[in-house]
């Protein structure tokens, strides 16, 4: 038996096995710019496997290099399911952060606009197809993450989407001042 070796487009070697030198180095040509190693032909099992997953779930397709929509799609679909749980639990806790200082008759207007605004935020998210994105937001892959990143999205615009809560906090502080 002879061996040789050829190189994955990532650089790991590859050893083709032949029962002389001629078979091996015949089977070694053959294989030479399509053969990968076990590293890349996971990576690629994997993209395909996010990529039906993102499909079957609604998700639109990533754009992003050969190496990125992999990691991204994994990602993706790791945090994708916090954003269904989180933002119940943030309503919650921000109806009764701003039942301190929102009149009773308003609150329930500012409950629905919330829930509104924290759908619309979570649908945004959804939405986004740059895997770089979601590679830099890979930190975020907890519920504090997500709550964090949904509270930075709301805060950027809570005087578009929340105008009840804006204007009841707005006239809070003027009163207190």
């Amino acid at each position: 038996m002879a061996k040789t070796t050829i190189y994955c487009e990532c650089g790991a070697p590859i050893v083709v096995v032949g029962r002389n030198r001629r078979d091996a180095d015949a089977q070694a040509r053959k294989l030479a710019g399509t053969a990968q190693c076990d590293a890349c032909r996971r990576r690629a099992f994997d993209q395909k496997n996010a990529e039906a997953l993102a499909a079957s779930a609604g998700l639109p397709p990533l754009d992003g290099t050969a190496r990125q929509v992999p990691w991204a799609a994994s990602i993706r679909l790791e945090i994708l399911p916090l954003f269904d749980t989180v933002p119940a639990a943030m309503l919650e806790g921000m109806v009764e952060e701003i039942a301190e200082f929102t009149a009773p008759e308003r609150l329930e207007a500012a409950r629905l606009e919330l829930a509104d605004a924290l759908a619309l935020i979570v649908t945004e998210f959804r939405a986004i197809t740059d895997a770089e994105w979601w590679i830099e937001s890979r930190n975020g892959a907890s519920e504090y993450g997500v709550e964090s990143l949904i509270r930075k999205e709301l805060e950027r615009r809570e005087e578009i989407l929340t105008p009840t809560v804006w204007n009841a906090r707005r006239e809070f502080l003027a009163a207190v001042r």
